[in-house]
Order: C-alpha cells, then structure tokens, then sequence
C-alpha cells in the first residue's frame, strides 16, 4: 500500500507533463504526433516504481514512522501491571492492612452509615469524609475515558465500571487487566454503550463542581479537633480508612493509561496524558473538559494514517 500511494503521487506530475507534451504534438504533423504521444505513454508506463531506499530522507521517516504507530502494542507489560497492583491490593486488603478484629469491623460498620446519610455532619474528620465521596467520582471518570473505546474490546466495559463504585479499584481492576489498549479513533455513531452522557460538558463541568466542594469541605469543614490527626488515626485502626486510602491512590496512578488511549482514540493534538495525570482529580477532569469530540464521520484527517 505505501508503494501504491508513492507511485499514484509522482504519476500526479508525471501524467499531466505527458498529457501537455501530447496536446503539443497535436499541433504538427499527425505521424510526428502519435509518434510522440505513444512514446511519451509508453515511458509512463515503464517507468520503475521507486524503491523506498531512493526517496529522499524526508519521505522515508515519515513512511517508517507510520508503519511505526501501526504496529500493535504488546499487552503483556501492562496487564502485568495491572495484575500486580489488583491483586497486591486485595492481599493487602485481606491478611495485611489494620482493623482486622471484631470490634474494629463494628466500627467500619458505623463510618460506611454515616458516610451514607451523614457525610458532612463532622462525626468524622473532613479529610476522610472527602477522600471517600472523592473515590466516587474517580469511576465517572473512567467511564468517561473507557466507555467510547468499549465496543472494540472482547470484554464488557459497563459492568466493570459500574462496580467501581462500590468496589473501587477492585470492581475496575479485572477490567483494566483483561482489556487491550486500543489506538483506533471511533466515530460518534460507534461509541460503546452508556458513553453518550459523558460526550457532554456539562456532565463534567458537575464533576468538576462536585470536586471543588469536597476539597473546599476537607478544608473548611467543622471538626472537634485536630483534622489531620484524626485522620492518621483512622489510617491506622480502621481497615476502611485505610484501604479507602489505598484505592484513591491507585485510581490516581493509573489514570494516565485512559487518557493516553483516549487522547489517540480523538487525535489529541495537546499536551501527554501525564500533564493531566499528574494532578490527581482535576488534572483528568481538565482534560476531559477541553477534549475533543469523536468524530462524527471518516475525514482526511482520520484517514491521514494507514488503517490496513
């Protein structure tokens, strides 16, 4: 195919040099002039397809570097990653992390309640109270970056997403372990299911509002005492504290993989994903904010690198 493109472009110069040459003759004689306009024709189509080799520089970089970026990336790295951090978590989680005994349980019990009716009453410091509400909002945003690509992978996307926000990272992870990253840009009409909502800004201009107030509410929020300490304490006793912790910071580590995937997937011509990913939250949301739409239709612009 790269051969065929080179060879349709210098027949682009060469074709109209050889038709002006013919309608030049046509002036003359009639023998001189299909004398000329046959060979002219026949040099045209003898002429060697250059090799690759013969281009100059230029041309040869930008033929290897398309070739490049369609190669298929190996998934064995990444899912290894993922695996490890999936699995590390939910050892952890099980025979390692504190609050394992009874009354510890009891009182895990109390903070899920509370963090269910009353998450700002400031029974619980604020630090705590946002990082929890704060892991909610992490699976809208990866529903945001998985759900338009999900139609291209052989596992579904929306149960996986949906269980994250119970589960955190452990209803994400298996997902994120058996998908392939894809770099296919997809058209508007072929987004996977349940990704419409997020094509919207005003869905992220909520989730921006809605962070903006639980971090306001870590800062400001009433507590009897002192809110960092509280906190640490919690980190320490109580195994909901502290494997909450523990996703936040997860969920906030592999966020770069999304939006590289969808950066390509919407040939993003911006900053890397890790600009974004670097500032946990808003970092992401910024990006999603400012991205670009999926493509309603096929343009010179999708097309602009080989899909074969």
């Amino acid at each position: 195919m790269r051969f065929q493109s080179i060879f349709i472009l210098l027949s682009s110069f060469i074709l109209p040099s050889c038709m002006t040459n013919a309608f030049q003759t046509a002036h003359t004689s009639g023998g001189v002039r299909n004398k000329k306009a046959s060979s002219n024709a026949n040099q045209f189509l003898n002429a060697p397809i250059p090799s690759l080799e013969s281009l100059p520089t230029t041309i040869q970089l930008q033929s290897s570097s398309m070739v490049d970026e369609i190669k298929p990336e190996s998934q064995l790295p990444r899912r290894l990653v993922y695996f490890t951090l999936w699995t590390g978590l939910l050892a952890y989680a099980i025979l390692y992390a504190p609050g394992g005994t009874p009354e510890a349980g009891a009182i895990d019990d109390a903070i899920i309640k509370n963090m269910i009716s009353r998450p700002f009453d400031g029974t619980y410091t604020p630090y705590f109270s946002a990082v929890f509400n704060l892991i909610g909002v992490y699976p809208l945003i990866f529903a945001s970056l998985l759900l338009p690509g999900a139609k291209l992978q052989k596992a579904p996307a929306l149960p996986f997403v949906l269980s994250s926000f119970a589960l955190g990272f452990f209803g994400l992870g298996p997902y994120m372990i058996l998908r392939e990253k894809k770099n296919d840009i997809v058209r508007d009409m072929n987004r996977g299911l349940g990704s419409a909502i997020f094509e919207f800004k005003g869905t992220t201009l909520l989730l921006i509002g809605a962070v903006g107030y639980l971090f306001y509410f870590a800062a400001t929020g009433a507590f009897a005492g002192d809110k960092l300490q509280a906190y640490l304490d919690l980190f320490s006793s109580s195994r909901l504290a502290h494997v909450s912790t523990l996703d936040f910071t997860i969920l906030s580590m592999i966020i770069s993989d999304p939006i590289s995937e969808d950066m390509k997937r919407r040939n993003w011509k911006g900053p890397p994903a890790a600009a974004f990913a670097i500032i946990p939250l808003f970092g992401p949301l910024l990006y999603l904010l400012i991205r670009p739409g999926l493509p309603k239709l096929w343009s010179l612009n999708n097309l602009s690198k080989p899909r074969w």
